[in-house]
């Protein structure tokens, strides 16, 4: 059976621009994603650990705190805090970040937020203690998304079916090559070897949307077929980040010591060497382990 698209809605955004204003300087910036135009000023503040922040909430009230560390709970205390906007600072040698609120966040309220480049940070930091400006200029709309769905058609061992998946969306400004180019490659050469050598039980290849802007297509994929895979889906196989030049294997396993113990016979068995354990990962596998898959 050929590919098919499921379509499901969500609120994204164009690649916007943004500046920070400080003592007649101006720094170009990246706004967060899903940050609408926004203009705001106040006393820029920076913070080594931004965790302070929870310490003396009134202190930061209406500042423009810049720092390198960023978090979501950190976006929360932001926002109780009253401050007016974030930065955040990139790592050396590195374009600035690309970071976006979550859905949730855009519905319920956020703090304006961009990124800059550590050597702007840098310039910044030496600056705090001022007046600044952050301007940003960014449209956010509703859209359309799809995830890419392909069955293939198993031996009948059993009536079981395996879900086979990675996210082939990526963040602004990234050509996305490990995250997630690396894993959609995986997953469409796994489908490619199937349609050839026909497989035991059902499987069912699954390119999932907006992942970066929350696991998105793979929420939508499990609710639309949440009564099928709970009666016949018990183990979910998600690819992200691969191909990396430098690095090593991971496998976690949200699952039962028994899963772990049969995943890491099988990689010794086939020769590959995997670090695994037993842990939860952001990524398209939570909307699955929800439902106990």
């Amino acid at each position: 059976m050929g590919p098919k698209l499921e379509s499901f809605e969500l609120t994204s955004f164009d690649t916007g621009v943004a500046n920070v204003i400080c003592k007649g300087k101006s720094f170009p910036a990246h706004p967060f994603g899903l940050n609408k135009n926004a203009e705001v000023a106040g006393e820029l503040v920076y913070l080594d650990n931004p965790e302070v922040i929870n310490y003396n909430l009134g202190a930061y009230k209406d500042k423009l705190i810049i720092s390198s560390r960023y978090s979501r709970q950190l976006a929360l205390d932001a926002q109780r805090a009253g401050i007016a906007g974030f930065i955040r600072i990139g790592s050396p040698q590195r374009e600035a970040p690309s970071s976006s609120h979550r859905q949730k966040n855009f519905k319920d309220g956020y703090i304006d937020s961009v990124t800059v480049k550590y050597k702007d940070g840098e310039k910044l930091i030496k600056l705090a203690g001022n007046r600044a400006k952050l301007t940003i200029k960014q449209k956010v709309k509703q859209a359309t998304a799809h995830n890419i769905v392909c069955d293939i058609k198993g031996k009948g061992y059993d009536d079981n079916l395996i879900v086979v998946g990675a996210h082939y969306d990526s963040v602004a400004r990234s050509p996305a090559a490990s995250d997630n180019g690396g894993g959609t490659a995986t997953v469409i050469k796994a489908a490619e070897y199937f349609s050839n050598h026909i497989p035991q039980r059902d499987l069912r290849f699954v390119l999932f949307s907006g992942e970066e802007l929350g696991l998105l297509g793979s929420q939508a994929f499990v609710e639309k077929h949440k009564q099928e895979l709970n009666k016949r889906c018990q183990i979910m196989v998600n690819v992200d980040v691969a191909g990396d030049v430098v690095g090593f294997d991971v496998a976690r396993v949200i699952g039962t010591k028994e899963l772990m113990g049969y995943f890491e016979g099988l990689s010794k068995e086939i020769g590959l060497a995997f670090y695994s354990d037993l842990d939860i990962y952001s990524s398209d596998s939570m909307p699955f382990a929800k439902y106990e898959i």
